[in-house]
């Protein structure tokens, strides 16, 4: 004991430690003094870093008080008792960076070695493992992934100016700068897309937020990883939190596992290091995509937030640079990769940016030897700490007049860093410059090229006219945010509500015009036509959801004799055919004539060889693929298919007598059967559970407005279809029936002996032919894009015609008796419903034959001239590129041919004369270009109908439709009200 009373004791314990630490930390304040080096006074325990570390003054604003209080080439400070050289001199700063790189290589930074992610950052690795992972970054920054990436780059700016379009008006510039970073850094290195422009904040976006958000956490453990290093691994502090580590870490391995088949252009980490092969690299590859999300996203985001607050406060700069993005649209178009760097006065005021508001406070190096300064008699001693001021620099009047001033033309021509040493240098300069500094320039060079083309920026009330930072943070952050207001750009007057109405009348006006320039096309021709409407021609009822487009086609079809005549979709005049000997002069007798579509391809890469959409030639090439997958052998190897769907049916049927829509059964039968057969695999339809099939089924089918109208236009307008670049089917639909297909590929691919028997053997001989030649080849792509067209197609048509059919024997008993009877008559020949046996059920085929003649699941059927055609027996010539149109609904509703069409009745089928005198009833279309699984489907109605008529009996009930209205807003051909029948088993 010090006293007799332990307070006195205490005093002089806390009065001691004080003093200690004193001592302690003031113990080399005197270092600069003895080495006559200028040095400002320090404050105990603080060194120079006092009103930083009180959040008095931000880093940059005291290393530029300093900087500016000596001539000296350079002057000492002390971080806490830590003595550091700060450099002023050019030359010597060139020195340190570039010429005398091998005794700086080294920041003063130290990696934690707790911690495997963030030991592994480029930016903290010591040599020799930073040269390591610097030869295994820089093939992603190479100068053809940076063209890959700008692809990537350019999707995001187009979804970032819809982002503003839809959201325009007061923002803040640093929270969409941010936005539009994580998206591109996201993209580029993680292969995700985090949802950065949605309302809802996304996981992804929440964890990196996280990072940068103002919290005593983040403020310690960053400013310890460069203050005070001994802490960082005393106290095992993360610069990044683990669950935040953790978080990135499931997102880059699960994008790795996503995309390790994918085979185009590397376009972002996960595409280089899946192609590597390397899983030595993964670790190294995980955590420097953390540290660029990090780094890259917080540099890119300031540079470009505070490009757009400048842009506000000057206009003329604003006008200056619009000026050049607009004659460069004009002359050149669309932005490309190559162009980036030749617009001069953009790349001008992201240089000034980046002079003026650099993002960290210094740039550092540690010596790795005693080190004399050049000119000088100051040797800098091993392990010396050396700073050189990025905003004090770029602050400098000496090298740049009137430094607060945001002036572009100061870098017109002029190069800053030459012989006289470095002024200039944003990303640092020498083999330690930011890795990720090509990739920053695009992304920031391409949002400000976008925003000016599209938006006027302006100040609004919050925004700061005297910028002032914020002292929380390591990083320059304006203390009162980047307020500013982007406005859509307008044309014509000075008020955009005037501009607004101007362009609505004009815009009326012209597309009135534009809409009505046809409407005297058949006039002229002496061809019948109904009266069209302006913007909607002869299809404003189906197009308002009044009607479908099979009525409303079968309204005109019934208003004339004539053999033809014109009607207007939208603006466009097409044909429409009558006569069946017409029809099969089109479809059979000059099918060389109208060999092709009118419907547009589809845009996707993975549905690009659907047959149904080709034009001649390719589908020419693509049809003779295909077509050995339906032989009749290659049907009976594969029945078991249907033997075990049928099966599946039977057992749901008996689980779920009693009421059910018929659509029910036809879309769980349908889809479980196309699945088995086209992609080898079990969609669990009947299970009850969750089917990913039936999911992505209902998505494509049920009604949504992105349904109506992009699968409307791809039959009636489909060069609007190929000018939008729609898709018919969602990409998360395709791609995710392409990833099942590939699954089985590749579990088929050993076993595959090179007997093609369905499109999953197809799938395998593409994949083995390309790793034979390693060239690209059709076969591969042919399979992808065609077993999910067959299973579209196949479905809806299927689906259709069973329910339509179970629905029509409940309601027609008599029909369902006669049925059944043949059906026994079969079994009892045969012992079991085979693919040959079926073919003796005549009543089966009349019935399903009836279907398809009152329930046509396609409006219509269309061909295009490749040249110009005269009619046989008229003088009427259809001009090449004009649409024919054969409409299904309303020919096999023609009285002409079938007396009381709305009835049902399987027996007028019963001679089947009705293609002598021409085509008059077509279900699955006719000659060369008829519906390829005809065969299939047909086999696999018969098949399904035989075994739930034998086995159950079908009624009306009460919620059953007497007489069938049809849904409007669908394309195909269902109830409005379904189709509820009473199914009860047969004893």
């Amino acid at each position: 004991m010090l006293s007799s009373t332990w307070i006195i004791s205490l005093l002089i314990l806390i009065l001691t430690s004080i003093f200690g630490l004193y001592k302690y930390s003031t113990r080399h304040f005197d270092y600069w003094k003895k080495r006559g080096v200028y040095y400002k006074k320090p404050s105990p325990f603080f060194g120079n870093f006092y009103e930083v570390f009180t959040l008095q003054t931000t880093t940059f604003e005291l290393l530029k008080k300093m900087y500016e209080e000596t001539d000296e080439p350079y002057f000492g400070i002390f971080v806490f008792d830590k003595p550091i050289l700060v450099l002023k001199c050019p030359k010597l700063i060139k020195d340190v960076l570039i010429k005398d790189f091998n005794v700086f290589s080294n920041r003063s930074i130290t990696p934690s070695s707790h911690n495997l992610t963030t030991s592994n950052f480029i930016f903290m690795q010591k040599v020799p493992e930073w040269r390591t992972t610097k030869s295994k970054l820089s093939p992603f920054f190479t100068s053809s992934m940076m063209k890959n990436m700008f692809v990537t780059v350019d999707l995001v700016c187009k979804n970032f100016v819809k982002y503003l379009e839809k959201s325009h008006g007061i923002f803040d510039a640093k929270h969409i700068g941010s936005q539009f970073s994580l998206e591109v850094i996201s993209r580029c290195f993680y292969g995700v897309d985090p949802l950065a422009f949605d309302e809802h904040v996304s996981s992804f976006r929440k964890h990196v937020e996280g990072i940068f958000e103002f919290s005593l956490r983040n403020i310690f453990i960053q400013s310890c990883h460069f203050y005070h290093h001994w802490l960082v691994d005393t106290l095992k502090l993360n610069f990044v939190a683990a669950n935040t580590v953790t978080f990135f870490k499931n997102v880059f391995n699960s994008a790795m596992q996503a995309r390790q088949n994918y085979k185009g252009k590397a376009t972002n980490l996960i595409d280089v290091m899946n192609a590597s092969k390397d899983d030595s690299e993964l670790t190294n590859a995980f955590s420097n995509a953390i540290f660029f999300m990090v780094a890259g996203q917080e540099t890119t985001s300031s540079l470009i937030s505070y490009v757009l607050y400048e842009l506000a406060l000057n206009q003329d700069i604003q006008t200056t640079l619009r000026d050049e993005i607009e004659n460069y649209v004009q002359e050149y178009g669309d932005l490309t990769f190559e162009e980036v760097k030749n617009l001069k006065y953009l790349n001008m005021v992201i240089s000034e940016g980046l002079r003026k508001y650099p993002v960290l406070p210094f740039l550092d190096r540690t010596a790795m030897a005693d080190y004399r300064l050049k000119g000088t008699d100051l040797v800098i001693e091993k392990g010396m700490t050396v700073y050189v001021s990025f905003y004090a620099t770029h602050m400098n009047p000496q090298y740049y007049p009137d430094p607060e001033k945001f002036e572009p033309e100061r870098f017109l021509d002029v190069d800053f860093n030459n012989e006289d040493g470095l002024k200039y240098f944003p990303f640092g300069d020498g083999p330690r410059t930011c890795t990720g500094k090509r990739l920053g320039l695009l992304m920031a060079t391409m949002a400000i090229f976008y925003i000016v083309s599209k938006f006027k920026i302006e100040k609004c009330e919050s925004t700061p006219v005297q910028m002032e930072f914020e002292p929380k943070s390591f990083v320059l952050h304006s203390k009162y945010g980047l307020a500013i207001k982007i406005i859509p750009i307008m044309l014509i007057t000075s008020s955009w509500v005037l501009d607004l109405f101007v362009l609505v009348v004009i815009s009326g006006i012209s597309s009135y015009i534009y809409f009505t320039r046809n409407f005297n096309y058949w006039k002229k021709r002496k061809i019948y036509s109904p009266t069209p409407i302006p913007f909607f021609g002869n299809f404003f009822d189906s197009l308002s959801f009044r009607t479908t487009i099979h009525e409303n086609v079968k309204k005109y079809y019934d208003s004339t004799e004539d053999p033809f005549f014109g009607l207007y979709i939208l603006d466009e005049p097409v044909l429409v055919l009558k006569s069946p000997q017409l029809i099969k002069d089109v479809l059979i007798k000059d099918f060389t004539v109208f060999c092709d579509r009118r419907v547009s391809t589809p845009k996707h890469s993975d549905m690009v060889y659907s047959v149904f959409f080709l034009k001649y030639n390719l589908w020419k090439k693509v049809r003779s693929v295909l077509s050995p997958l339906f032989r009749t052998s290659v049907l009976k190897n594969n029945y078991f298919h249907l033997d075990d769907t049928k099966n599946l049916l039977i057992d749901f049927l008996h689980k779920n007598n009693g009421l059910i829509d018929a659509r029910l059964i036809g879309g769980h039968f349908a889809t479980e059967l196309l699945a088995r057969w086209f992609f080898r695999v079990n969609p669990h339809c009947f299970d009850g559970g969750e089917s990913i099939f039936r999911r992505y089924i209902h998505k494509l089918f049920d009604f949504n407005f992105r349904n109506a109208v992009i699968q409307n236009l791809f039959f009636i307008k489909p060069s609007w279809v190929s000018f939008f670049r729609l898709d018919f089917v969602v990409d998360d639909a395709i791609n995710t029936f392409k990833d099942v297909l590939m699954t089985s590929v590749a579990a088929r691919k050993d076993q595959f002996n090179g007997n093609v028997q369905d499109l999953t053997d197809l799938g395998s001989k593409g994949v083995l032919e390309k790793e034979k030649t390693n060239n690209d080849n059709m076969v591969f792509d042919i399979a992808v894009s065609n077993t999910i067209f067959f299973l579209i197609a196949g479905q809806e048509t299927s689906s259709t015609i069973l329910a339509f059919t179970l629905y029509e024997l409940a309601v027609n008993q008599n029909v369902q008796d006669k049925l059944r009877k043949e059906v026994e008559i079969n079994l009892q020949k045969h012992g079991e419903f085979t693919q040959d046996g079926i073919k003796d059920n005549k009543y089966m085929e009349m019935c399903l034959n009836e279907t398809m003649r009152k329930y046509p699941a396609l409006p219509f059927l269309d061909r295009i001239p490749i040249t110009d055609y005269k009619f046989n027996g008229t003088n009427f010539v259809v001009e090449k590129g004009t649409s024919v149109i054969i409409p299904f609904f309303a020919l096999h509703r023609d009285e002409n041919y079938y007396p009381n069409p709305d009835k049902y009745e399987p027996e007028r089928f019963l001679n089947n004369n009705f293609n002598v005198d021409g085509l008059n009833f077509i279900p699955f279309g006719e000659g060369p270009r008829a519906c390829l699984g005809k065969r299939l489907g047909m086999m696999a109605l018969a098949i399904a109908m035989s075994n739930i008529i034998m086995k159950f009996k079908l009624e009306k009930c009460e919620g059953t439709p007497e007489k069938i209205e049809f849904e409007p807003k669908n394309f195909a051909l269902i109830s409005k009200v379904g189709l509820p029948i009473k199914i009860t088993p047969i004893d």
